[in-house]
């Protein structure tokens, strides 16, 4: 009898111990939301107009019909853009009133004459729901592998892409901010640089939750 009570107060005491803070609270904490010193935007120099891979980034959101949001969003919104071959899925994580939500949008080209020309595609939106642990438990893990500050790729010194990479980017946004990352064969990279070690982690974490 005394064991069990010992193994029902062991039990009790790992639950106790899982991160239930609010995450919006830490989040606006991080990011420090609340300040009011105008936009902040942290978009490394490399994404421009003038270059190739931002013109595909807008290119994707107007095929998903998606806003652009490098100017600010009026909900918080965490965007997580990862390449299926010849198509991309992203997952939106949403921050309202009556609190978050999630979906994800995918988008497979039917008809390509090179990556900034496709002739046709087919759209699906899912709504994913709440993700099985709660949204306290899964976002508090998202923010402590990383989500928020994750360095660029070009930032890494020696970050090393191959000819046939598969990218994986990041848009966080709120009223007052903005910013993009991205990060290429994080697999391949997982046990060399620490980045694409927790965004393996942030992948596998989004894949359990919303299987």
């Amino acid at each position: 009898m005394k064991y069990l009570l010992n193994v029902a107060l062991l039990i009790l005491f790992i639950a106790s111990c899982k991160n239930t803070k609010d995450p919006f609270v830490i989040i606006n904490a991080k990011l420090k939301l609340d300040m009011e010193n105008g936009f902040r935007k942290d978009l490394p120099g490399l994404y421009n107009d003038s270059t190739y891979y931002w013109p595909l980034i807008k290119k994707r959101r107007s095929i998903l019909g998606l806003p652009d949001i490098e100017n600010g969003s009026d909900k918080f919104q965490i965007r997580i853009w990862q390449e299926i071959g010849i198509g991309e899925l992203v997952l939106l994580i949403i921050h309202e009133d009556n609190g978050w939500s999630a979906k994800s949008h995918i988008y497979e080209a039917t008809s390509v004459h090179g990556l900034n020309n496709l002739d046709s595609f087919i759209v699906k939106t899912i709504s994913l729901g709440k993700p099985k642990s709660g949204w306290s438990e899964f976002l508090n893990k998202l923010i402590d592998f990383g989500i928020l500050e994750l360095r660029d790729e070009s930032t890494i010194p020696g970050y090393y892409k191959s000819t046939d990479q598969r990218i994986i980017s990041v848009e966080i946004a709120a009223k007052k901010y903005y910013r993009y990352y991205q990060l290429s064969d994080v697999n391949y990279l997982a046990n060399k640089v620490d980045e694409a070690r927790k965004m393996v982690k942030i992948l596998e974490l989004i894949k359990l939750e919303f299987r």
